[in-house]
C-alpha cells in the first residue's frame, strides 16, 4: 500500500491503482460506508486508512479547524456528541482512532475512540499535573472545546472523567503516589 505523487501538480493517489487520496478522504468527510468506498473504489479497508494518513500528515492545523461538541452527564455517566468538525479535525480523529483499534474499520467507531484517546490523554496530563496536550494542536482544540461544555476540569473531576471513560482504577490511582 503505497502512496505516491503523480502528475505537474503532484497528486497523492495510491500507487496501486492511481486512486487519488483526496477523492477517499472526501468521501470519508462526507459520510460514505467503508464497503462503498471500497466497492466505488475497489481498494481495500488497509488502503483506506493509509490515504487518511497520508493526508493528516501532510497538513498542518490552522486557526479554522474546529470541532463543536454537545457534552451531557448525568448520574456518573457522560455522552458526547459532535456537531461540527473540519475535515482536519474528523480525519486526525480517524487517524488516531485506527491507531489505538486497528482492528475497528467503521469511521464512525473511529472517530469515537479518536475523540476518546484524546480526552484521556488530556485527563491523564492533568491528573498527573502536566500540560503536555497543550502541545499538541488537535488535543488543544478538542480538550478546549470539551471544557467548554463540560466545565473545568480539575484533578478531581479528571479522574472521574478517567473513571467514565472505563479506566482501570489502579491506573489512576498511580499518579497520586
Amino acid at each position: 500500500m503505497s502512496i505516491s505523487t503523480r502528475g505537474p501538480r503532484n497528486i497523492m493517489v495510491l500507487d496501486r491503482n492511481c486512486v487519488p487520496v483526496n477523492s477517499i478522504c472526501d468521501q470519508l468527510c462526507i459520510g460514505t460506508e467503508t464497503k462503498v468506498i471500497q466497492r466505488r473504489f475497489a481498494i481495500t479497508v488497509d488502503e483506506i486508512y493509509s490515504c487518511v494518513d497520508a493526508w493528516v500528515d501532510t497538513r498542518i492545523c490552522t486557526e479554522q479547524d474546529f470541532i463543536k461538541l454537545s457534552v451531557f452527564s448525568h448520574e456518573g455517566e457522560f455522552d458526547v456528541s459532535t456537531t461540527g468538525i473540519t475535515d482536519y479535525v474528523f480525519l486526525s480523529l480517524l487517524a488516531l482512532g485506527r491507531l489505538t483499534h486497528p482492528e475497528v474499520t467503521n469511521a464512525s467507531m473511529l472517530h469515537a475512540f479518536g475523540l476518546e484517546s484524546i480526552i484521556t490523554d488530556c485527563c491523564f496530563d492533568i491528573v498527573s499535573g502536566n500540560t503536555h496536550y497543550e502541545m499538541s494542536e488537535l488535543h488543544d482544540i478538542v480538550f478546549q472545546e470539551f471544557s467548554r461544555h463540560y466545565g473545568a476540569v480539575d484533578k478531581s473531576s479528571a479522574k472521574e472523567l478517567l473513571r467514565w471513560l472505563k479506566v482501570d482504577n489502579d491506573t489512576i490511582e498511580e499518579f497520586d503516589e
